[in-house]
């Protein structure tokens, strides 16, 4: 799995992209780099949304970012769909 990971990793750097996540200290110090290098193209994937709590985190980081949210679970999907229902930088998949 790992190797598959440092695969898909690599992959996205060629292009331009570093793929990171709220839980690891490296993003705290990564994203005022790429808010300057790239801060108006910001593309976030939110897999396992729940109640959108991360969408929200995201939205204070990333103001102007498009987030795709992923929630598998129609009650869960259907409360983010009327929360976020303003934004349309935000974009609701309910699917896994």
């Amino acid at each position: 799995m790992k190797y598959i990971k440092k695969i898909i990793h690599n992959l996205f750097r060629l292009f331009g992209y570093e793929v990171l996540s709220l839980k690891y200290k490296k993003f705290e110090k990564m994203w005022p780099k790429i808010l300057v290098k790239n801060s108006q193209n910001i593309l976030i994937f939110d897999v396992g949304a729940n109640a959108g709590q991360s969408i929200i985190k995201y939205l204070k980081i990333f103001p102007s970012a498009t987030i795709h949210s992923f929630e598998p679970v129609e009650k869960e999907c259907k409360k983010i769909l009327k929360k976020f229902q303003i934004n349309r930088n935000i974009i609701i998949n309910n699917c896994a």
